[in-house]
């Protein structure tokens, strides 16, 4: 009996460690992900996450998103806050069609194109995918 064990037991032990390698294979590991409660309503709101699809297209080249480098234009976190002394349909509209607004000398529009900086305009955009990059600028931390 003692014979056989001897033989059988490297075996049956070679066979295990297979085995559990081809599990450890098996397991997909999960990246550390900081649990929040402000990220799992994120992920939840639809309209911030179509909001960050649509700044990353338009607007991320020039404003900046997750990076700590210079880019040409300011950040844009907060913007809504900046802009509450006018009518919501102003910021949109500046926007979509930044140089009508400052050819009717809109006060902030004239103020943030006195950098000499010319902005971009987004005339393809319709108003409610504005509205989501403004609502995802805000939720922005």
């Amino acid at each position: 009996m003692r014979l056989y064990f001897v033989r059988i037991f490297p075996l049956l032990f070679a066979i295990g460690i297979i085995y559990h390698l081809q599990l450890i294979d098996q397991i997909e590991e999960v990246p550390y992900t900081e649990i929040s409660w402000r990220k799992d309503l994120q992920k939840q709101d639809t309209l911030f996450q179509q909001g960050e699809i649509l700044f990353r297209q338009n607007c991320s080249s020039c404003h900046p998103y997750k990076v700590k480098h210079r880019m040409p234009a300011s950040d844009l976190k907060g913007v809504r806050k900046r802009w509450a002394a006018y009518p919501a349909e102003d910021l949109i509209r500046f926007i979509k069609y930044p140089d009508s607004l400052r050819n009717e000398l809109h006060p902030r529009a004239v103020e943030l194109s006195k950098n000499g900086i010319g902005k971009i305009g987004f005339p393809n955009l319709r108003d409610s995918q504005v509205q989501s990059i403004i609502h995802f600028l805000d939720q922005k931390q």
